[in-house]
């Protein structure tokens, strides 16, 4: 069983000194990249560090094209003899927080676009009926759902709905996660091409500093930068509305945090929020003012997506019925 770099190179036979090795510079953030092409595919592999100390990382980019045009690639991992094909919740370890695998491939081939799931057929109420829809919150609470609708009732006329109401999934738990020190990370690579410099500080003076976060926060979205930012379940994205008093911008904000639940979106909107309440301390500037804002953003998503499922248990309880 290979447990050590050189017993792996012992494996494929090929010594040391034949490879081309790559050794980055911590201490200047540099980065390096190599292009391979193989008849009409090209993949370019970006390789950089980030971080110091025990909370350094490695990270590798790799960008596919077939054709000379931009191409999707497939990812699979291999440990102890078993292959994964979607290791995000089955895998064994996890490396700087992300699920991991001893061994990870990247495969670029034929390309093809994943159809579409057809959307549902819309349930025909029958007249004099309104349609009924259902939040199960676990499968026990459906069943409980599905048991109330059984019974027999005088006073109650409707169809048979067990079959639909039982491919109703659980509605899932839905929160974002934040990794306040791969945000620090991030930013301090990305400080300028972010409008983040020595000078960025939380004061009601101007909106510049909200205007840094909206920013830091809509490239946040397109899901990028997962070690710094994911979500799970219905969260669909959040964003930062900046906001004026009579005299103009007053260096606050509405932060609103989007639900979708197959097409159906809901909003959910913040109380007014203070450039007080963006941050803790107002001395801080430059990157650790801005993660300081994106850990209290985070705290307020989640408190909004927790009071909404609250909500959601209010309505859809099966105790609720009658």
């Amino acid at each position: 069983m290979i447990e050590t770099f050189q017993q792996l190179l012992a494996s494929y036979g090929q010594p040391l000194d034949t490879y081309r090795v790559i050794r980055l510079d911590p201490d200047t953030g540099a980065q390096d990249s190599i292009i391979v092409e193989y008849g009409d595919k090209t993949a370019l592999l970006t390789i950089y560090g980030l971080g110091g100390g025990g909370k350094s990382h490695l990270t590798i980019d790799v960008h596919v094209f077939v054709n000379d045009l931009i191409a999707r690639a497939g990812v699979y991992g291999l440990e102890s003899g078993r292959q994964y094909e979607a290791f995000a919740d089955q895998a064994p370890g996890t490396s700087h927080g992300w699920p991991a695998l001893r061994s990870v491939s990247v495969i670029v081939g034929r390309q093809r676009d994943t159809p579409s799931p057809p959307a549902p057929a819309p349930i025909a109420a029958e007249p004099g009926q309104d349609p009924l829809y259902v939040w199960a919150l676990s499968p026990a609470q459906r069943d409980l759902v599905l048991a109330a609708l059984a019974k027999p009732s005088a006073g109650r006329r409707h169809r048979d709905l067990g079959t639909d109401l039982a491919a109703v999934a659980p509605l899932p738990a839905t929160s974002v996660s934040f990794d306040p020190q791969a945000a620090r990370d991030w930013l301090t690579a990305n400080a300028s091409d972010l409008g983040i410099d020595e000078h960025t500080r939380n004061t009601d003076e101007a909106d510049e500093f909200v205007a840094v976060l909206e920013l830091v926060l809509a490239r946040l979205q397109d899901g990028q930068q997962k070690q710094v930012w994911s979500a799970t379940g219905l969260f669909d994205g959040a964003s930062v509305w900046r906001t004026t008093d009579s005299d103009g911008p007053d260096g606050g904000a509405v932060i609103t945090t989007d639900l979708r639940a197959a097409t159906h979106t809901a909003r959910l909107a913040s109380k007014h929020r203070s450039h007080g309440d963006l941050t803790e301390d107002s001395h801080l500037t430059g990157v650790d003012a801005v993660v300081q804002a994106l850990h209290r953003t985070a705290d307020l998503i989640n408190a909004q997506l927790a009071a909404a499922r609250r909500f959601l248990a209010e309505l859809g309880g099966a105790g609720n019925l009658r």
